[in-house]
């Protein structure tokens, strides 16, 4: 009895050419998943990363304004960020010192910085919020004056921007507005919040 038990054994032990074809095929169908939403998941974090950033610049810009640093001919008066959805420029936003139109201008850039997003993302969108209107605006410049937090919003030189907000979007290049995880909102408010939507 014991040899007819061994003899069982060993003809049922260990897998069969289909079994192992089935396994291996559900082991590659999980890890396509994990890829595909791993995918996904990164560039929602990059997306996000790159927000934060242009809202940190803007906090950096505030901060900067309403403090006490000297400039050679005086306080600093007018510090501001520069967006713009043109295709040449989709990529960067400026800052700039402001020189008495509250909009900017390249030669107001000397001595300040054009920051780049990572090639992968653009700024897409630019609203004015006022109440429950958006408008949609090409160019617009965010600029802070000390003593106050408050923002200022010109969508041209002598044209102040009647809004509570503006909102600015992050989006993934090739991505829709539809698109799930596809935009970020940086929004400015009037009393100066800096908030990533």
């Amino acid at each position: 009895m014991p040899n007819s038990y061994f003899s069982k054994m060993s003809l049922q032990s260990g897998f069969g050419l289909i079994e192992l074809l089935v396994s291996i095929s559900i082991a590659v169908l999980v890890m396509s998943v994990v890829m595909f939403n791993q995918k996904g998941s990164n560039s929602s974090v990059l997306l996000r990363s790159q927000a934060y950033e242009v809202a940190l610049g803007l906090r950096e810009v505030q901060l900067s304004a309403v403090s006490a640093n000297r400039q050679t001919a005086g306080y600093r008066n007018v510090l501001g960020m520069y967006f713009n959805t043109t295709a040449s420029t989709k990529g960067s936003y400026y800052t700039f010192l402001d020189t008495g139109n509250y909009f900017y201008e390249s030669t107001e850039a000397s001595g300040f910085k054009r920051s780049n997003l990572d090639k992968r993302f653009e700024i897409s969108e630019i609203r004015v919020v006022n109440g429950a209107t958006e408008t949609p605006e090409t160019d617009i410049s965010i600029m802070f004056e000390r003593p106050n937090f408050d923002a200022i919003f010109y969508t041209a030189a002598g044209a102040p921007a009647v809004a509570s907000a503006v909102e600015i979007d992050v989006r993934l290049k090739g991505t829709t507005g539809s698109s799930i995880g596809a935009v970020r909102t940086v929004e400015v408010t009037r009393t100066g919040q800096i908030i990533v939507q």
